[in-house]
């Protein structure tokens, strides 16, 4: 109190702090703004108001841990997603080389046996019935392998595990999916590749279980050094109240948030646009 703005360091606007108090003393508005202040290394959160025509006053909080703590809880969120990867990559390579190939060599044995059961109509059936249900869980296994991480995104890259992957999700929901990407894409970054393609598969998740949509897009193009992912669907929308609320949306919990949190670990941003007749997810991010 009683002290000019050049007296205290916080009190040192910018410019367009400026503008902002003759606008809060001549038209009456009320703003909040977070800003911080290199010379105190703090972070405040103010609010100016008029308390009458022709003045302005601020409300200052100092909010330099709340930063801090939400710096660290978007640092641990990173490396929990790098963390799930590690942890899923692992488990798919575990049950395909371990439980996979124990039920095809239970599969060759049953197989074996059956040539001795050929007089018993009994026992044959129930071999039969045995032998299909050891094709169905190597099946099964097999497909629960590739979609916790698909060997070829390592092996041959985004676009061929893509491919895989779309072509499956039709199969799997009957939704028409069309797959759009340049033939030159080329190979990316291992964490590009890895989140571009858990992107694309939670948001189709979300299209089967949330939209009611008939069909869904997937669109990838490179500009220069930066990748853009387009995910899209014509079902129903998000629901009204999330639409236009950023913080409702991602805490809706239907996938948003991991995704936000894949795409702002690698620097990237994510716009989702949504009506009654679709919505559009699209992501973009440096590939340098």
């Amino acid at each position: 109190m009683g002290k000019r703005s050049s007296d205290s360091p916080y009190l040192q606007w910018t410019a367009a702090e400026r503008t902002s108090n003759y606008d809060v003393a001549l038209k009456g508005v009320s703003i909040e703004y977070e800003s911080f202040n290199p010379a105190l290394e703090r972070w405040y959160e103010t609010r100016a108001f008029s308390p009458r025509y022709g003045q302005f006053a601020h409300l200052f909080a100092d909010i330099t841990e709340r930063k801090k703590t939400e710096e660290a809880i978007r640092n641990l969120s990173a490396r929990l997603l790098r963390v799930q990867d590690d942890a899923l990559r692992r488990l798919a390579r575990e049950l395909h080389d371990t439980v996979a190939q124990s039920l095809a060599g239970l599969r060759m044995n049953l197989g074996v046996m059956k040539r001795f059961t050929a007089s018993d109509g009994r026992a044959a059936e129930v071999l039969d019935d045995s032998i299909t249900a050891a094709d169905n869980a190597i099946t099964e296994i097999r497909t629960l392998s590739y979609l916790l991480h698909p060997p070829m995104i390592d092996e041959a890259g985004l676009l061929k595990a893509l491919r895989w992957y779309v072509d499956g999700f039709e199969r799997r929901s009957g939704i028409t999916a069309a797959l759009n990407v340049p033939d030159d894409l080329g190979r990316l970054s291992r964490n590009v590749e890895t989140s571009v393609f858990r992107v694309v598969q939670e948001s189709l998740t979300n299209i089967q279980r949330h939209a009611g949509s008939a069909t869904a897009s997937v669109s990838l193009s490179r500009f220069g050094d930066r990748l853009c992912v387009e995910i899209a669907d014509r079902g129903s929308g998000l629901p009204a109240v999330v639409r236009d609320n950023r913080d409702a949306l991602l805490a809706s919990g239907v996938g948003i948030a991991g995704i936000n949190e894949r795409v702002r670990e690698l620097g990237g941003e994510l716009t989702i646009h949504s009506t009654d007749e679709g919505t559009t997810l699209r992501v973009t991010l440096p590939v340098a």
